[in-house]
């Protein structure tokens, strides 16, 4: 999936179609609520149920959980030492969230994405600038 979502545009990620689907909805909730339990039982599962949330978002189209997927995608694939993926996935998760205007949700993305992803890259970045 890493790979896949990799050949794919940021602006085609930002231009799926929107899901009022309410099973959609809570399907992501309860993959949302796993991810978390995972964290503290079983780190292993962190990819796949990350995976399957974005994968979700893919086939069915967003939902208001979908840049939390996206966000939490990106802090697995820094885990498996993807740092530039996880990044990316992270920037395109808070654009994402910007764009469905859901109360709320950018403050949550902003506190999976940057104390788990974004000071990896940001620094370098700003370094970079700078010079």
């Amino acid at each position: 999936m890493i790979k896949l979502i990799a050949d794919v545009a940021d602006e085609s990620i930002l231009n799926l179609k929107q899901s009022n689907d309410k099973k959609l909805v809570g399907i992501m909730k309860l993959y949302h609520e796993y991810f978390y339990i995972f964290q503290m039982v079983e780190p292993g599962m962190l990819f796949s149920v990350s995976h399957r949330m974005v994968q979700l978002s893919f086939e069915r189209g967003l939902s208001e959980i979908s840049p939390i997927a996206f966000a939490q995608f990106g802090v697995t694939a820094l885990c498996m030492g993807n740092a530039c993926g996880g990044y990316r996935m992270g920037s395109l998760a808070l654009k994402l969230a910007r764009n469905l205007g859901v109360p709320g949700l950018v403050s949550s993305i902003i506190a999976i994405v940057q104390p788990c992803v974004a000071w990896v890259s940001e620094p370098f970045r700003n370094i970079a600038d700078s010079h």
